[in-house]
């Protein structure tokens, strides 16, 4: 019964597809979108204004925040979201990661103020932002040449996307974990088991 109520409720909350906004330069999106009102992404002239996220998103979230945090605590990396901007420095992307992992001192771009060295991105796939994340945003942040790896959390069933850089600096095969696997991230040494990532969600 309980598993029937949690699909119930999933199914209740997911969102129409983000709004989109076609074509315009980045100071253009940037006097529509600094009013902090609304929240908004930007792709070379694409705009997408953020749906709010259903409870899974969210817990699963905190849950990355909390156990990554505790690993990390006293070596030099810091966990960083949802509201750390990141791009690039040709200004083609301002992107809203769930959570980054960031290892260096912060760099930021003189346009957007956007995080230029991320070490790790992680984002929570929801239905309405799914494509989104697996096909567009994917491209813009492997532009990025801090990032070694670009995880993909499913919020609707158990299931992780993992992609890393390789030493060629080239992007490697998707890897994808299941069940009650671990998530390692490679990049801060950490085994994080699929259970704790969704904890209290019901998958």
């Amino acid at each position: 019964m309980e598993n029937k109520n949690n699909e119930q409720e999933r199914e209740i909350e997911v969102s129409e597809p983000a709004v989109k906004y076609g074509n315009i330069t980045p100071t253009e999106f940037w006097e529509m979108t600094n009013d902090g009102e609304n929240r908004f992404e930007y792709y070379d002239g694409y705009v997408i204004k953020l749906d709010a996220v259903c409870w899974q998103h969210d817990t699963i979230e905190h849950n990355l925040s909390r156990k990554i945090e505790l690993f990390l605590d006293g070596k030099g990396c810091k966990v960083m979201g949802p509201n750390m901007p990141v791009g690039n420095a040709t200004a083609k992307s301002y992107m809203l990661p769930d959570r980054i992992v960031l290892c260096e001192k912060m760099l930021l771009s003189t346009q957007f103020k956007c995080l230029l060295n991320p070490a790790v991105i992680f984002e929570v796939l929801s239905p309405s932002n799914k494509e989104i994340d697996i096909e567009i945003k994917r491209q813009y942040y492997q532009e990025i040449s801090t990032l070694q790896e670009y995880i993909m959390v499913d919020s609707q069933k158990r299931e992780i996307i993992v992609v890393r850089k390789q030493f060629n600096n080239k992007w490697g095969p998707d890897e994808i974990i299941t069940g009650n696997n671990n998530l390692l991230i490679k990049t801060i040494g950490y085994h994080l088991p699929l259970q704790e990532i969704y904890r209290d969600t019901g998958l």
